[in-house]
C-alpha cells in the first residue's frame, strides 16, 4: 500500500507561472553538476536557476558555465557565510519566479518533481508545498532509507519544498546560522508556518537527499559514487516502488546504527550547525 501511495499518477503542470530553483553551494561541483542536471531536465520548462556559492573557490562556475542554459545564473558571495541560509538569502534576492524551490547541491529531483509542484500549488492554492524525499544514508556506519513527507505543519527538506516568493515579504526568511538553535532549514520551514503559509503535500516521492552530516569529511575527499548512481535510473518506471522496498527492508538495519552526532544535545544557539561543520571536514 505504501509504495502504491507514492507510485501513483498524479496531475503534472506543463504550463504555469516561473519557477525560481534555487542551488546554493560550497566547493563541491563534483556533486553539482549532477544536481543541476537533474533540474536542467525537468519537464516543466518555465524556470531560472540561480546557483548561489557561499564564496566557492573551486571549479564551481566553470561547472555551471559547461551547461550554457541561458536560464542559468551563477552568483557567489565574496564572503563565505557558513551554512546554506546565506547563498539562499543572495539568490532570493535576485529571483524573479513568483514560485520558489530549493535542491542541495548534493541532491537530485526526478523530472517530474517541479511540475507535481507547481501542479499542487494550482490546485490548491497553498503558500508552500512539499513532496516525498528519500534521505539515503551511507552505507559504512549509517544505513537505510529515510523516507520524509510529513504531516503539515512540520518541516519538511528544502529539497522537496516549493513556495511562493511572496511568503519572504511576510516574514519567512533563512536565518544566520549563528543565531539559530535549529539547523537553518528547519528554523526557515518554521518561518513559513509562522508567518501563515497555508500548506499542502504531494506523496509523491520525487527527490533523493544524500545527507552531509551522515558523511564524515565529505568537503573533503569529494565523493560523488552516490549521485552518478542514483542519476543514471532514478527516472526509471519501476525506481520509487523499488527504493521504498529497499528502505522497508533496511529499516531494522538503520535503527542500530548511530549519526555522527546526537542533534538533540546542542541547545544553543550556532552549536548544532558547528558540530556538523566538523562532521562534513569543514573546520
Amino acid at each position: 500500500m505504501l509504495a502504491d501511495e507514492y507510485v501513483r499518477p498524479r496531475p503534472r503542470a506543463s504550463d504555469g507561472p516561473l519557477v525560481t530553483v534555487v542551488i546554493p553551494t560550497y566547493n563541491r561541483s563534483e556533486v553539482l553538476r549532477h544536481a543541476l542536471r537533474s533540474v536542467l531536465d525537468q519537464s516543466y520548462r518555465r524556470l531560472e536557476v540561480i546557483v548561489a556559492g557561499d564564496a566557492c573557490t573551486d571549479d564551481s562556475e566553470e561547472v555551471v558555465a559547461s551547461f550554457a542554459d541561458p536560464r542559468v545564473t551563477w552568483v557567489n558571495l565574496e564572503v563565505n557565510t557558513g551554512s546554506q541560509g546565506g547563498p539562499n538569502r543572495a539568490a532570493l534576492e535576485i529571483a524573479n519566479g513568483e514560485l520558489v524551490a530549493y535542491l542541495g547541491h548534493d541532491d537530485l529531483w526526478r523530472r517530474d518533481h517541479v511540475a507535481l509542484l507547481v501542479a499542487d500549488i494550482q490546485r490548491s492554492g497553498a503558500d508552500v508545498t512539499y513532496g516525498a524525499c528519500d534521505s539515503v544514508f551511507s552505507q559504512g556506519r549509517i544505513a537505510g532509507r529515510r523516507f520524509t513527507c510529513p504531516p503539515l505543519g512540520e518541516p519538511a527538506l528544502p529539497s522537496s519544498v516549493m513556495h511562493r516568493r511572496s511568503m519572504c515579504e511576510r516574514g519567512a526568511e533563512w536565518r544566520d546560522w549563528r543565531e539559530t538553535v535549529n539547523a537553518p532549514d528547519y528554523a526557515f520551514f518554521e518561518s513559513l508556518v509562522a508567518a501563515g503559509a497555508k500548506l499542502s503535500r504531494v506523496p509523491a516521492l520525487t527527490a533523493v537527499k544524500f545527507p552531509a552530516s551522515a558523511r564524515r569529511n565529505v568537503y573533503r575527499e569529494h565523493r560523488s559514487r552516490e549521485q552518478e548512481r542514483f542519476a543514471r535510473r532514478m527516472n526509471g518506471r519501476a525506481f520509487v516502488a523499488w527504493e521504498i522496498l529497499t528502505g522497508l527492508l533496511l529499516l531494522p538495519l538503520r535503527r542500530r546504527t548511530r549519526l555522527p552526532i546526537d542533534q538533540r544535545a546542542y541547545t544553543e544557539p550556532g552549536e548544532l550547525v558547528t558540530a556538523l561543520r566538523r562532521v562534513r571536514g569543514l573546520e
